[in-house]
C-alpha cells in the first residue's frame, strides 16, 4: 500500500511541474502567434487596404493562428469589433497562460485599432509588434530558465514528501 500511496505521489509532484512548465512554454507560444497576427494585420492595413473588420472576419487567413480563436468576429455583429475583441480576449487570458501585463497590452492595442488612421493604426501595430517581440523573448528565457525547475521540484518536492509520509 505504501508503494502505491508513494508512486501515486511521485507522479502527481511531476505532473504538476510539467503542468507549470507547459504553462511556461504555451504564454511563449500565444505571444508569437500574437506577434505574428500584428505582422498579419500590419500587411492587411498596408497593402489591401483592409478595415479592421474585414481583416478579421476572414477566417481562412486566421486559420494559420490557430491558439487564438477569440479573434474570431462575425461581420453582422452590432457590436464595435475592437469591443468583441477585449471581451474574448478577457475570457481567454487564462487558456492562452497570458499573465495581466499581456493582457493590459493587448486591450490597449485593440482600443486603438479602428479609431485612428491607417498610419495611425500601423504606428500602433509597430509598437506592439516591437513589444510582443520583447515579451517572446522574455516568456521564451523564463520556460528555459523555470521548466526545467518546475519538472525537476515537482518530483523533488513529492520524493520529499513520499520519504515523510512512509
Amino acid at each position: 500500500m505504501r508503494l502505491i500511496g508513494t508512486i501515486i505521489l511521485i507522479s502527481t509532484g511531476a505532473i504538476g511541474g510539467c503542468w507549470a512548465s507547459m504553462r511556461l512554454q504555451k504564454r511563449a507560444k500565444t505571444l508569437e502567434k500574437i506577434g505574428e497576427w500584428i505582422v498579419f494585420l500590419q500587411t492587411e492595413f498596408s497593402y489591401r487596404h483592409t478595415s479592421l473588420v474585414d481583416a478579421i472576419a476572414d477566417s481562412s487567413a486566421l486559420d494559420s493562428f490557430q491558439p487564438l480563436t477569440f479573434l474570431r468576429i462575425e461581420k453582422a455583429d452590432p457590436r464595435a469589433p475592437t469591443e468583441i475583441l477585449i471581451e474574448a480576449l478577457r475570457k481567454d487570458a487564462w487558456a492562452l497562460a497570458l499573465d495581466a501585463e499581456d493582457v493590459a497590452l493587448i486591450e490597449r492595442m485593440f482600443e486603438g485599432l479602428g479609431k485612428t488612421s491607417l498610419d495611425g493604426q500601423l504606428d500602433l501595430l509597430k509598437q506592439n509588434a516591437a513589444y510582443i517581440a520583447s515579451q517572446y523573448e522574455q516568456a521564451c528565457t523564463c520556460y528555459r530558465q523555470k521548466g526545467r525547475v518546475f519538472r525537476v521540484m515537482g518530483v523533488c518536492v513529492a520524493t520529499a514528501a513520499a520519504l515523510i509520509l512512509c
